[in-house]
């Protein structure tokens, strides 16, 4: 009995702790509870973000092995999808440096945020073409090991999964 009672107060004594420091830092400010010009705290965990409009300039919409295949996969979308590849063209003059700077010189993937390929009826509602330009925010890693490049279309609902259902 001694054992079990000296192994649940050290994990008391550890989770207490850990307990309360829970929300000590929010989303958007910084560990002084500031806000930080164009920061964001926490996409997919505790990462900072520095945050660059611009545009999503599509270069290609095309039909390939594993866009087709998302079709047959169990518990996947239900339909062959597109890849549909854009470049990001910053608003302004974008400050970085090494494999940041690189993320900024090719092309992206557009999926959907659980990373199924858009269908033809999305492409088709958001009126997504080869040529077209549509507002896009990059939000780049600072700190931490989350996802180093994210890039949101405020036009684009990359949520929207209304093709597959039947």
């Amino acid at each position: 009995m001694s054992g079990w009672y000296s192994m649940n107060r050290c994990m008391a004594f550890v989770a207490l702790p850990l307990f309360l420091m829970v929300g000590c830092v929010t989303a958007g400010d910084d560990a002084k509870g500031e806000k930080g010009e164009n920061r964001d705290l926490r996409v997919g965990g505790p990462c900072t973000y520095r945050s660059y409009e611009g545009t999503a300039r599509i270069t290609r919409i095309v039909k390939t092995e594993t866009s087709r295949n998302q079709a047959g996969i169990r518990g996947g979308p239900g339909y062959e999808g597109h890849e549909i590849w854009f470049r990001f063209v910053p608003k302004e003059k974008i400050a970085v440096e090494g494999w940041q700077a690189s993320a900024f010189d090719r092309e992206h993937v557009l999926t959907l945020k659980n990373g199924w390929h858009p269908g033809p009826r999305f492409v088709e509602k958001y009126g997504l073409a080869v040529g077209g330009e549509y507002p896009c925010t990059a939000r780049v890693i600072e700190t931490g090991a989350c996802t180093p490049i994210v890039f949101d279309f405020p036009t684009i609902d990359t949520g929207d999964y209304f093709e597959s259902r039947r």
